[in-house]
């Protein structure tokens, strides 16, 4: 995006197509977007409700490996030590499917918010290029991905996305 910006900047005053007042420019900020959408809370709420749920899932395998482990505390002395060894072993791979799970849980719920993301990000673009068109804008900045250092108000159109975006 810095690359796309800076051939851009280079065009517009090395004498691109059309002079540098006549280019209009614009900023938008996509993160002003999904975290005060409707559709943004909607996908960062679906995100936490699947981490909670995960987490519950954990917790009661965590609470069942730890009244597993207590048990076996209280009878190892009146076990075997082929027994107490098959016993931890047990007790290991069940903190390893926990581990797993754990790991697994991440992954799954990583995935689930890049594809999210993926999907509102799309749509924020072809917004943002709607509005550029009806507006006869040349070129938008995702205000995130450029260093800028300042835009007046008039070049933003943050808002306007965000209201189609909630439509």
């Amino acid at each position: 995006m810095r690359k796309l910006f800076l051939m851009a900047m280079t065009a517009v005053v090395l004498g691109g197509a059309m002079p540098a007042w006549a280019t209009t420019f614009a900023i938008v900020d996509f993160h002003k977007v999904i975290g005060t959408s409707k559709k943004g809370r909607t996908h960062r709420q679906a995100i936490e409700d699947e981490v909670a749920r995960r987490r519950e899932a954990l917790l009661k395998l965590q609470s069942d490996l730890e009244k597993d482990m207590d048990e076996f505390r209280q009878k190892r002395l009146v076990m075997t030590p082929s027994q107490i060894a098959e016993r931890e072993d047990q007790l290991r791979a069940q903190q390893r499917q926990i581990e797993r799970r754990s790991a697994d849980y991440e992954e799954e719920i990583k995935r689930k918010d890049e594809q999210l993301s993926g999907e509102v990000v799309s749509r924020l673009r072809e917004l943002t290029e709607q509005i550029a068109k009806e507006k006869n804008i040349d070129v938008v900045f995702e205000r995130s991905s450029v260093n800028v250092i300042y835009a007046g108000p008039a070049l933003d159109i943050t808002d306007e996305v965000l209201k189609r975006f909630d439509r």
